[in-house]
């Protein structure tokens, strides 16, 4: 576990500055030192270290203004509740500070130009300037880096309350400028928007990054539980599962702690284990064929088969809990 995050090393490098200023004896320099930490510190989460959920929108909103290209991607990291509950709050803590220095490894190392903000929860984004491509290089380098970095170790309950060492796991969501716009423009044409409010830029910026950030938020939803069912089914099915209680435990306490993903109220438990249970007889016939070749193909198009099912059922789960929220507004 990182000691200090990239972000929180950034603020210790003030406290560097303050301890030579006062060594040389440097009163004024001391007291600029420290408003300089001051300001800093204001800006970041304690935390992970990561710039704050004000500056995400600071720093969407000054882009929209200079037009300049910014891709966003929303950052969901799974199990936080699991890590907490499970694993106590220190548990909790080190997940966080390790998503949010995997992810300033990642912009870093993938060569893009960004930030990495912690918006709040569990819930982080990432502005990367440019386009598509380079949100590709940033995902890619970061599912490395996750790949690398191991399960979060046991804390200070160790394994007492069903916590057992266990990856991290991110989802994520996006949004380009050029949507925002188009989104703005719609509802400007339906008369969302007073038109005083519109002659102020400061106020057109910030609805813009509003809207941005809300469209990838939004598109996490469909990812995150198809990822989340497929993760589950292969858990499910994994041999450890029947032979090692450890195992078993704490897959079993992903799958609870999972029923938001899972649309838990709309069946989505009964669904799970439906779909564990039929990929786990078929893949046990596909390993009875002799040829290799033959079984890998077999077994390829089992997992395909088992993807395309979750994701229809997720498209109906969410297509329900949209009906049901216009109900509401209704």
């Amino acid at each position: 576990m990182p000691e200090r995050t990239r972000g929180q090393s950034v603020v210790d490098g003030f406290d560097e500055r303050i301890r030579t200023a006062e060594a040389l004896g440097d009163a004024q320099d001391v007291e600029l030192a420290r408003l300089d930490r001051q300001i800093e510190s204001a800006r970041r989460d304690g935390g992970t270290g990561l710039l704050e959920r004000a500056v995400h929108y600071e720093n969407l909103e000054q882009a929209f203004k200079e037009g300049k290209e910014v891709q966003m991607v929303f950052v969901d990291m799974g199990f936080l509740r699991y890590f907490d509950n499970k694993g106590g709050a220190d548990v909790g803590n080190d997940a966080l500070k390790v998503a949010a220095d995997l992810m300033e490894e990642a912009i870093e190392k993938s060569g893009v130009e960004g930030k990495a903000f912690r918006y709040g929860g569990d819930e982080f984004t990432v502005q990367i300037d440019g386009g598509d491509a380079e949100v590709a290089k940033f995902q890619q380098k970061l599912a490395e880096l996750r790949a690398e970095s191991g399960a979060i170790p046991t804390g200070k309950r160790g394994t007492a309350d069903g916590y057992h060492p266990t990856e991290l796991v991110f989802n994520y969501g996006g949004a380009d400028m050029e949507t925002a716009e188009a989104v703005f423009s719609d509802l400007q044409k339906a008369g969302k928007f007073a038109d005083a409010d519109l002659e102020d830029q400061g106020w057109v910026a910030n609805k813009k990054a509003e809207i941005m950030t809300i469209i990838a938020d939004k598109s996490i939803e469909e990812q995150k539980a198809i990822g989340r069912f497929q993760m589950l089914v292969e858990a499910k099915n994994d041999s450890a599962y029947d032979t090692d209680p450890a195992r078993k435990v704490q897959v079993d306490n992903l799958v609870a702690f999972s029923n938001k993903a899972l649309f838990a109220e709309k069946g989505g438990g009964d669904f799970l284990t439906l779909i564990a249970e039929r990929q786990k007889a078929e893949m046990a016939e596909a390993n009875k064929i002799p040829d290799k070749q033959a079984r890998e193909k077999a077994v390829g198009e089992i997992r395909e088969a088992t993807k395309k099912s979750i994701e229809e059922k997720v498209a109906e789960y969410i297509k329900e809990t949209r009906e049901q929220e216009d109900r509401k507004a209704d």
